[in-house]
């Protein structure tokens, strides 16, 4: 790839910032996902809960 130019060189370091940041929101997400979902999962896990797939199949 030939760059022409500081200018392009600043577009394409911008563009691959923006790509960054979407990349770590989506990350931090996907983290927030997954403590939800393993605090859902510990709850079912708890003595005296009956699980949710026990409760299924009744």
């Amino acid at each position: 790839m030939k760059i022409d130019g500081i200018d392009e060189l600043t577009a394409i370091a911008e563009k691959a910032q923006r790509q960054l940041d979407e990349l770590i929101d989506t990350v931090q997400e996907l983290n927030r996902v997954q403590i939800r979902v393993e605090a859902s999962l510990n709850d079912e896990r708890s003595p005296g809960k009956i699980p949710k797939e026990t409760c299924l199949k009744n």
